[in-house]
């Protein structure tokens, strides 16, 4: 199977269940996806959410970042610099005051 259509098939993505929890509890929600610019329609969500750029601007306007997908394309030294709070359920950081790990 083609390598770029894995990475795009997004329908049994634990992100779209989390996703969708938060937005059922009232969290304004974005995402940032390099490989997936708008979150497509799925038989069990349709967010119409699209892809933000992870800049500092953008990851400075949020309460919580949290990292669902691990990523090369990520800068994560940025995240972890910008962030007020990130919640790392991958793995991706050892210690900082800033990350829970999940």
């Amino acid at each position: 199977m083609n390598q770029a259509l894995i990475k795009d098939d997004t329908r049994e993505s634990p992100s779209l269940t989390i996703i969708d929890i938060l937005m059922k509890k009232g969290a304004q929600v974005q995402y940032s996806d390099p490989y997936i610019p708008v979150d497509p329609i799925t038989r069990k969500y349709a967010f119409n959410l699209t892809s933000i750029d992870l800049i500092a601007k953008n990851i400075q306007s949020f309460d919580m970042v949290l990292l669902a997908t691990d990523h090369d394309d990520f800068d994560y030294d940025l995240l972890e610099k910008e962030a007020k709070l990130i919640l790392d359920t991958r793995g991706k950081y050892s210690k900082s005051e800033k990350v829970v790990k999940s």
